[in-house]
């Protein structure tokens, strides 16, 4: 792979957290039962809640990265989206073969869905990755014939739909008729506003960790009164807090993108020893 000038290798660090941080995330809620989130407030949850709450927030740091390296892409190519699904497919086929190798009713309903499971939603990540890829070029097509007041108007417009609507209605029991496509379409419009200048935070990390800490806090808050008072719907709750389309963890990924977006670390005299290890499960970059 040929070297990037001037490559801002605090990406590369964010990559790796936010890494740590799906793992973690996917550890709390699958590694008990998916109960953590419910269970009685305890010392364990709290140690939960600060380290397992991120997931969204290192997929929206995912989302921005990947959109940062494809705003300026004119053309996609065929052979690495082929690549990347099959890629995808050897992954879920493995795992079908683990689970059957452990006794689990393997059927060829699930076989099948392995073969199509980067366009179906079995990992939303993934597939919301693979269907923007072909559409980029578009995207930034639109993007480069906006003015900023237009530009910033589609980014509202859509951050509202996702992050506004979409849980108000999914609370109520209701749909928007938005979907992952869409989600990632608003963070991309997001990325772009700050690569352009457009929207220029200034993320102090006191800042962010306050942040971090906050949601930590009104989980666990909420968590002990419902405990405190034995509203169970109080803690049914509280994952919603950090799930899709919650906007609680977006503003947290985006305000953790523009911190390192805007650091600039040089690591290791220039960034020879740092390699784009095209982490595909994790990050599911084409370069």
């Amino acid at each position: 792979m040929q070297k990037s000038a001037g490559r801002n290798h605090s990406l590369d660090l964010l990559r790796i957290l936010a890494m740590i941080m799906i793992c973690f995330f996917h550890y709390v809620i699958h590694g008990n039962g998916e109960q953590i989130f419910s269970e009685a407030f305890s010392g364990h949850q709290i140690v939960s809640y600060a380290l397992g709450s991120w997931g969204l927030v290192g997929v929206t740091c995912f989302f921005m990265i990947s959109s940062y390296f494809m705003l300026d892409r004119e053309t996609v190519s065929a052979n690495k989206w082929i690549q990347l699904c099959g890629e995808v497919i050897s992954i879920y086929i493995i795992c079908i073969a683990i689970a059957a190798s452990l006794g689990a009713n393997i059927t060829m309903r699930t076989f099948l869905k392995g073969v199509i499971s980067p366009l179906n939603g079995s990992y939303w990540y993934a597939t919301a990755y693979l269907l923007l890829i072909p559409i980029t070029p578009y995207l930034n097509l639109v993007i480069k014939k906006c003015d900023n007041r237009n530009l910033i108007f589609l980014m509202i417009f859509t951050c509202f739909v996702n992050f506004g609507l979409t849980p108000v209605f999914n609370f109520i029991g209701g749909k928007t008729g938005t979907d992952i496509l869409f989600l990632a379409i608003s963070l991309y419009f997001v990325t772009a506003c700050m690569k352009k200048n457009i929207i220029v935070l200034k993320i102090h990390v006191k800042m962010l960790l306050t942040a971090y800490l906050l949601v930590v806090v009104v989980e666990c808050g909420l968590s002990f009164t419902a405990s405190q008072i034995g509203l169970e719907q109080i803690s049914r709750h509280i994952y919603d807090l950090v799930d899709i389309y919650s906007p609680i963890p977006v503003v947290l990924g985006i305000m953790t993108f523009a911190y390192f977006q805007n650091s600039n670390l040089d690591v290791g005299g220039g960034g020879k020893n740092i390699k784009n290890r095209k982490a595909h499960i994790f990050c599911l970059s084409i370069t």
